[in-house]
Formats: C-alpha cells, structure tokens, sequence
C-alpha cells in the first residue's frame, strides 16, 4: 500500500495527474492520494470527526465529519488567500514598515528588522526585491519577535492572524452544523508551533462562535497519519471477497 498526503491534491483534474503518475511510478497493490491536512488529521485524532487548521507558508483548515464527509476553507494561495499564514504575516509586516516609513501608519520595530533582515539600505529598496512567498513567510519569525518585545503593531497582526485562521475552522463548523456539538479543533504548521499569542487569539476567537470546541495543538508527525491509512486500506483489502479468492 502506497499512501501520499500532498497540499493542493483535493482539486479534481491535480489528482487525476498526480495518481496517474503514483501508480505508475510507484509499483503497490493499492494507492491513496489525499491532502497533507487529511494526515495530518488522522495522526492528531485518528479516525475521529474534527477539524485541522494548518498554518505554516500558506493556510487552509479541513474537517472529516461522522460518516467520512470531508470539507475544505481556505488554502487558495497566496494572490488570493492563505490568511494569517506565514506568507501572510510576512506580507502585512513588509506593509506596515512601509507605511511607518511614510508616516501613514504608527512606528514600529518592524522597518528595522526587515531592513537588516534583508540587507537593504533602506526599507524603500523591498519593492524592487523579487521576494518568492517562502522568503516572504521567512519573514514573520520577526513580527513575533517584535510582538514579544511589545511592539503594537507586531502585536496586532498577531492578533489579526489568529482571527483569521479561527475563521477557517468555524466556516467548517457552520457546515457541519457543529456549532453545539463538543469537536476537536486541531491547529498545526509553523505558525501556530512558534506563536502562543496566535494560538491565544485563535483560540479566544473560535470559542466566541463555538463555545464548545476543544483546540489541540498537533503533537504527532503528520507521517503517522499516512501509515495508519494504510493500514486501514490494506485491512480492508485483506477483507474483501476478491482478496479471499486470490488466497485460495
């Protein structure tokens, strides 16, 4: 058995290609391509029904409901979404420094770190950087450094992103009908891992919406999410009557 969890793979005509390629160039009796949130899920809470927000370079949330419905929010990239991502905060400090630098917005230690974070004679030469999202999500470990050292607008965008990824979890929750019903929220990714302030205000803003849910932050590699698929497609094989007739 041969599972994959891969990021951008829910959308039909990327799986199609994608599996083709798998059961072709991995040899197995079974495949399984699903998304790195599916595994990601699976090795928080087993076969639970719950919910997963992700946020490392982009974001997106994913829940798996009682009966194996699975629902998607968020995660269409960086030009349209990936709210309170990495990329994200990264993004939205880049903002605030050049607006400190006109005087449009307040001070804060941001123009300086990422004036000496990319080596810039002054924080006007950023936009002539050909700066990919990776490098600009490389960026937010500042803005929490910078929200520990009380700056206000590092604080504020910290707040900001975990309203925003609490957002993707409670768009789930209202299709699910899940707002009375005591449901395990999982957060994982870089972001949430480095900031307990994000995980603060995630947190605050979920329970506003949905009293009832629990938020656990990921402890276990994602990996074992992967396996334990695979255990379970290779059970279910070994069980169906097909399997049975080839061992006879």
């Amino acid at each position: 058995v041969v599972v994959l969890g891969l990021a951008g793979t829910d959308r039909p005509p990327v799986h199609r290609k994608l599996f083709a390629w798998l059961r072709k160039n991995i040899p197995a009796r079974h495949h399984l391509l699903t998304s790195d949130a599916a595994i990601a899920l699976r090795a928080a809470i087993g076969a639970s029904p719950g919910i997963i927000v992700i946020s490392g370079t982009g974001s997106i949330a994913f829940a798996r409901s009682d009966r194996g419905r699975v629902l998607r929010s968020g995660g269409w990239g960086t030009l349209y979404d990936d709210a309170g991502s990495g990329y994200d905060l990264g993004r939205r400090a880049i903002a605030a420094a050049l607006r400190d630098y006109d005087g449009r917005g307040p001070r804060t230690q941001l123009l300086a770190r990422i004036h000496a974070a990319l080596s810039l004679e002054d924080i006007t030469q950023v936009v002539l950087q050909p700066l990919t999202p990776h490098e600009i999500a490389a960026l937010f470990p500042l803005v929490l450094e910078a929200a520990r050292r009380r700056d206000y607008v590092a604080e504020r965008l910290s707040a900001r992103a975990g309203r925003d990824l609490a957002e993707l979890a409670l768009a789930l929750i209202r299709r699910l009908g899940w707002g009375r019903r005591i449901v395990p929220v999982v957060c994982a990714g870089g972001v949430f891992r480095s900031s307990p302030a994000i995980r603060r205000s995630f947190s605050s803003h979920l329970r506003r919406s949905a009293p009832h849910a629990r938020t656990l932050l990921l402890r276990r590699p994602p990996i074992e999410g992967a396996l334990a698929l695979a255990r379970d497609l290779a059970h279910a094989a070994a069980k169906s009557p097909g399997s049975k007739r080839r061992k006879r």
